[in-house]
């Protein structure tokens, strides 16, 4: 009885065999280099965003680990790039792009897209980083034009911010500001206000619009408008008969600051000395303290003033900034050097103090 033989694979089969197992191969390497060179560092990327959320590492170490600062900023997003389904942390890529700041400018694109995202959270962190990076985000300034409608007022809040941050580069924006300045929401006009200040009075619409938030109906957007228009200085002189009226307002640090703007803008002698000499007599050191200082601004043309400048001179009232300026840390040492400035001349005039704050 012959051996039974079995039957010898067809060259065929052997050859499909070796194509398949290859093939297989190449997929398993495929896979391997995905994870190591794509899913690897963007887990790592989700690690340390987990990690800085949770504060388990401080900002420094976290960018430290993705590399350093530009690295960090690419690694975070591609990261932000991930489909939703996938669970990305995106209000933390976007906080960590925020932390990076100007080194980030590469990221802009990315963030304008995120400016779009479902959850108000990460828009209002967008908006927040796009801000932190300043002029080098100025091809944001139209998404955030139009963030300044968002439904959430905390994203027109930061949507704002963000305008101003950027500054000058944000002047295409400004309708958008103006607009808003009849937002609802008082801290949306507030960062409206600051941001017409940032971004200045080369667009003819920024003054008259920070004239017309001196009669907002709250006070913190009131004082904002008021030191804009200081800070934006003789630009802004045809807002003097307004920061005039402002002198009566019945808060006092905006009475201040009135004061202190009018120094700045410049004013008529003949308008302004008369109001300024009024408020000579404030209930407010602060007050005072400006007036006097705007009145030693205007000089020789005060000398009106000098009666009621001389009745500050026992005024020992500190002054509104906190620390020493040479001296310059009271009422009467502010009265002083406005009556030295007016009346004559004086080798060794103290510095000019600050603006007011809130």
């Amino acid at each position: 009885m012959s051996e039974a033989t079995s039957p010898k694979p067809s060259p065929d089969k052997s050859r499909r065999a070796v194509v398949l197992a290859t093939v297989g191969i190449v997929v398993i390497l495929g896979l391997a280099v995905f994870y190591v060179a794509v899913v690897a560092p963007l887990r790592e990327v989700h690690a340390t965003l987990r990690g800085f959320r949770e504060s388990q590492v401080t900002h420094d170490e976290a960018v430290k680990r993705l590399g350093g600062p530009k690295d960090a900023a690419r690694r975070v997003v591609t990261y932000l790039r991930l489909p939703r389904w996938m669970g990305a942390n995106r209000a933390g890529a976007t906080f960590m792009l925020s932390r990076i700041g100007p080194e980030a400018k590469d990221a802009v694109g990315a963030l304008v897209k995120a400016l779009g995202d479902s959850d108000s959270g990460v828009r209002w962190s967008t908006a927040y980083a796009l801000g932190c990076i300043g002029p080098e985000a100025k091809a944001a300034v139209p998404a955030l034009a139009k963030a300044l409608g968002d439904t959430s007022h905390s994203v027109r809040m930061s949507a704002a911010a963000a305008l101003g941050r950027i500054g000058p580069e944000a002047k295409d924006a400004v309708p958008e500001l103006v607009k808003a300045l009849e937002d609802s929401e008082y801290r949306v006009r507030k960062n409206v206000v600051l941001a017409l200040g940032e971004i200045g009075p080369k667009v003819k619409a920024v003054v008259p619009a920070l004239i017309g938030a001196l009669e907002d109906t709250d006070v913190h957007v009131r004082r904002c408008a008021v030191g804009a228009l200081g800070f934006i200085g003789a630009e802004a002189k045809v807002a003097a008969p307004a920061l005039l009226n402002a002198l009566e307002d019945p808060d006092a640090k905006m009475r201040g600051g009135a004061a202190w703007a009018l120094g700045k803008v410049g004013v008529e002698a003949e308008v302004a000395v008369p109001a300024l000499i009024k408020a000579l007599k404030d209930s407010d050191p602060g007050v005072r303290c400006f007036a006097a200082q705007t009145l030693g601004k205007i000089g020789p043309a005060a000398k009106a003033a000098a009666s009621a400048l001389s009745d500050l001179l026992q005024d020992d009232s500190p002054t509104p900034w906190r620390s020493s300026l040479r001296g310059v840390d009271s009422v009467s040492a502010v009265a002083t050097e406005a009556l030295i400035r007016i009346l004559g001349p004086t080798p060794n005039a103290s510095p000019e103090p600050p603006a007011p704050t809130e």
